[in-house]
């Protein structure tokens, strides 16, 4: 073969990969999304199982010095329900996995009923110590339509976010994060998940969501 030939071949293999990479691209992130999709249902089923066999219902940490309740990823593996290698191989593929924050996942469960759920904590002094979400199975009236876990983010853009909520104005209890094509994953009371769009998340009552570049969206129809 000449060098002329080999400079041809180059040359095709170059423009080859340019109009390749694109598609390549939009594979991956199409990957990415399964992937995240069916370790979102993993963690979700875990969580129903672990709370089903605790009565139906579960305080988990939400903020605050003492909440009374845990980190609801760390408590399913201080219960045997995952390990602690687990929790990296249960998250979402297209952000890094904070590794020096085991306690914090990409996934968190949604506060839908807020004003229900949101216990106080407080101390021998009548002090508010902190809080705890319950998450009690047996008061879900439509559990194919209510959120229970989701793609979320913190207010400053941290993945280390355990349970949250959507109608805060400030973010500071987190959001749902939209880093899947403009898509968020979620898991259901009722067992299944979805890729949800803008509009999917408007009819669930959801208003709010950080978008890839970790700036506020508010949803509308």
């Amino acid at each position: 073969m000449t060098l002329l030939e080999i400079l041809v071949v180059f040359t095709v293999i170059a423009v080859l990969a340019l109009l390749f990479s694109p598609a390549l691209g939009l594979l991956r992130k199409q990957s990415q999304n399964t992937r995240c999709l069916n370790r979102l249902r993993q963690c979700g089923a875990l969580l129903t199982t672990a709370i089903t066999e605790q009565g139906g219902s579960m305080k988990f940490w939400y903020s605050g010095s003492n909440g009374g309740g845990e980190y609801w990823n760390t408590w399913l593996a201080a219960h045997g329900y995952l390990t602690i290698a687990d929790l990296e191989r249960l998250s979402c593929p297209a952000v890094p996995y904070p590794k020096d924050n085991i306690s914090g996942r990409h996934y968190g469960i949604y506060m839908a009923n807020t004003a229900e759920n949101l216990v106080d904590s407080h101390n021998a002094a009548g002090a508010l110590q902190g809080r705890a979400y319950r998450v009690n199975l047996r008061t879900i009236a439509a559990p194919a339509s209510t959120i229970f876990m989701g793609d979320s983010i913190n207010s400053a853009g941290a993945l280390s976010i355990r349970i949250f909520r959507s109608d805060s104005s400030s973010f500071t209890s987190g959001a749902f994060h939209q880093r899947h094509q403009k898509q968020v994953n979620l898991f259901f009371y009722d067992g299944h998940a979805e890729s949800a769009k803008p509009d999917r998340l408007y009819a669930l009552g959801v208003r709010r969501v950080y978008d890839s570049q970790l700036q506020p969206l508010t949803l509308t129809p």
